[in-house]
């Protein structure tokens, strides 16, 4: 991590390791498995039936 300023304004640059990079990488992964899960649980059931609308 560098901090410095581009002019008058604050400037702070990051840059991963090897390991970071690849722990962010299996991060990713569990989000898209959970991204998954919740649009498979969106998706409605075939077996059940429309609810009817209460007047």
């Amino acid at each position: 991590m560098t901090k410095g300023f581009e002019g008058r304004r604050p400037l702070t640059t990051c840059q991963l390791t090897d390991e970071g990079r690849r722990r962010f990488s299996d991060y990713l992964g569990v989000l898209e498995q959970v991204l998954r899960s919740a649009r498979r649980a969106e998706q409605p059931c075939k077996e059940a039936k429309p609810q009817e609308k209460l007047a």
